[in-house]
């Protein structure tokens, strides 16, 4: 029912184009079309607590460790 997204408490979510993108404590950032999880990606190493949509088009996740990510449109660093 719900993709491949691993069992995790979900902090923040924001839309993206015709997605979605959840944070999770464990780090990760799942991107969602409907309710199958799409695409699961690993670039923090602490709980993402930010999201926050870009002027230009894309997201920004901050994590508890402080780190900031900038993400295009198409979830590319």
């Amino acid at each position: 029912m719900f993709g491949k997204a691993p069992l995790n408490p979900s902090l923040a979510i924001i839309p993206l184009g015709d997605t979605m993108i959840t944070s999770m404590t464990n780090g990760l950032l799942v991107q969602w079309k409907g309710t199958f999880a799409s695409k699961v990606y690993k670039e923090h190493s602490k709980s993402v607590g930010a999201l926050c949509e870009r002027t230009e088009g894309g997201i920004i996740s901050g994590d508890a460790a402080g780190i900031i990510i900038l993400w295009s449109q198409n979830m590319i660093k």
